[in-house]
């Protein structure tokens, strides 16, 4: 009896991924979406007056897009956590936090941002619940006054916040990530 209790829990999770709809071509300015671009590029934009609109408008678009089109592509099945725990039954192959803020590094090196710099954050590195995201802030700001883009934390729904306002983690700058995956930006 247990055992089929179990099976029906994880098939029942494992078949009820969400799948986000994306605005790929940002056409439908009325939609979630737009607001929440919208949002985000005022936000980058408060950083600093040395950030250029344009590109905080286009890394705006591209986060929040892209961490949806990440979940959908990891087949997120309800919450973070029970994902993880999908990927660690291996029921499922990618979702963690460092997936996506790989995935996401990698889609933002398509581009050329000129006024704003990138980092690896972390939370307990090393820790059975180290967390990791990523950090923008302009060109001329450091780590700590960057802005934290989670898209773990809400299953594929951008979650950001000034990094130092974060109360759920306290980040710090995983230098040897940040040097490896940004170095060409660094030079």
């Amino acid at each position: 009896m247990k055992l089929l209790v179990l099976c029906f829990f994880v098939s029942f999770f494992v078949s009820c991924s969400s799948k986000h709809e994306v605005d790929k071509e940002y056409k439908n300015f009325s939609s979630p979406q737009a607001y929440e671009i919208a949002k985000l590029e005022h936000t980058i934009l408060s950083l600093s007056s040395s950030i250029n609109k344009k590109e905080a408008q286009n890394l705006s678009k591209i986060l929040i897009l892209h961490s949806l089109e990440l979940a959908n592509s990891y087949g997120i099945t309800g919450t973070a956590w029970m994902h993880n725990s999908l990927i660690n039954l291996g029921l499922k192959e990618r979702g963690f936090c460092y997936h996506y803020t790989q995935d996401l590094i990698d889609k933002i090196k398509e581009y050329d941002f000129k006024t704003l710099k990138f980092y690896w954050a972390v939370h307990k590195k090393g820790e059975y619940f180290e967390h990791n995201a990523l950090v923008v802030s302009s060109k001329y700001q450091n780590f700590l006054g960057g802005l934290i883009l989670d898209a773990w934390r809400n299953s594929g729904e951008l979650f950001y916040l000034k990094v130092l306002k974060d109360e759920a983690y306290s980040w710090s700058e995983n230098k040897a990530k940040t040097s490896f995956y940004f170095k060409e930006k660094e030079e």
